[in-house]
C-alpha cells in the first residue's frame, strides 16, 4: 500500500516545499498564457496596420510576427510541461527552450534595428551592435542545449532537472544586450536634442523625455517600454 496520501495527485509525490513551488510556477504560467493570448488578440488590428505600412517581406516584418508567435509557443510549452503527463520529458523542454530563444532573438532584432536607425550616421556603432546581437543569440542557444527534464518520481509529469551553470550565460545575455542598446539610444537622443536646443538635458530629462522634441521623446520612450 502506498504511503502517499492521494497518490493520484502528482504534486503529492513531491515534498511540501517543492510541491508549493511547482504549483506556483504552474499557476503563474497559466496566468501568463492567458495574458499573452489576450495581448495578441487585442493588438491584432494595430499589428495589421503596422504590417500594411511596410511593403514586401522584410526581416523586421518577419521578426515582428515571430517574436509574438514564439513567445506564445514558449508559454504554451511551459504550461503543457507542468500540466500534462509525458512519456519522455526531454522533447517538451527542448521545444520550450527553442521557442524561448527564437522569441528573444526576434524581439532583440527589432531593438537592434532601432539602435542602428538612431546611429544611421555611424557604421562602426551599427556593426558593433550587430556583432553583439550575434553573440547574444549564440549564448541564448545554451538554453535548449543545456535544459534537462525528468519525471516526478512515481508519475509521468515533468520536472526541471539539474541544469549546467553555463545556462546563466543565456540568462544574462539579454540583460547585457538590452541595457547596452537602451543606454546607447538614450545617449544619442539626449545628445542630439542638446545640440539643437538651448535647454540643458539633465538626468530627469533623459528618463522622462521632458523638453525633448516629439520624435526624440517617442524614440526614447519606446526604448524604455521595451527595456522594462
Amino acid at each position: 500500500m502506498s504511503s502517499i496520501l492521494n497518490p493520484d495527485n502528482y504534486l503529492n509525490h513531491l515534498s511540501p516545499p517543492d510541491a508549493f513551488q511547482y504549483g506556483v510556477a504552474r499557476n503563474l504560467n497559466l496566468a501568463v498564457l492567458g495574458a499573452t493570448i489576450w495581448d495578441i488578440l487585442v493588438y491584432i488590428p494595430d499589428d495589421i496596420k503596422i504590417l500594411r505600412m511596410q511593403k514586401g517581406i522584410r526581416a523586421v516584418n518577419v521578426c515582428f510576427i515571430t517574436s509574438r508567435l514564439f513567445a506564445l509557443c514558449f508559454v504554451l510549452a511551459s504550461v503543457l510541461s507542468r500540466t500534462i503527463p509525458f512519456n519522455n520529458c526531454e522533447p517538451i523542454f527542448i521545444t520550450s527552450g527553442c521557442c524561448y530563444v527564437l522569441s528573444l532573438s526576434s524581439s532583440s532584432f527589432l531593438f537592434l534595428r532601432r539602435v542602428q536607425a538612431v546611429y544611421a550616421d555611424n557604421r562602426c556603432v551599427q556593426w558593433f551592435f550587430f556583432i553583439l546581437w550575434l553573440i547574444y543569440c549564440g549564448l541564448d542557444f545554451t538554453v535548449p542545449i543545456g535544459v534537462r527534464g525528468s519525471h516526478i518520481p512515481g508519475t509521468r509529469y515533468c520536472l526541471d532537472s539539474e541544469n549546467g551553470t553555463y545556462l546563466l550565460a543565456g540568462a544574462f545575455a539579454p540583460i547585457v544586450f538590452d541595457t547596452s542598446v537602451f543606454l546607447a539610444i538614450s545617449f544619442k537622443v539626449a545628445r542630439s536634442s542638446h545640440t539643437t536646443q538651448d535647454t540643458r538635458v539633465t538626468w530627469d530629462t533623459l528618463v522622462s523625455g521632458k523638453a525633448l522634441p516629439r520624435l526624440s521623446r517617442a524614440v526614447l520612450q519606446g526604448g524604455q517600454q521595451y527595456y522594462l
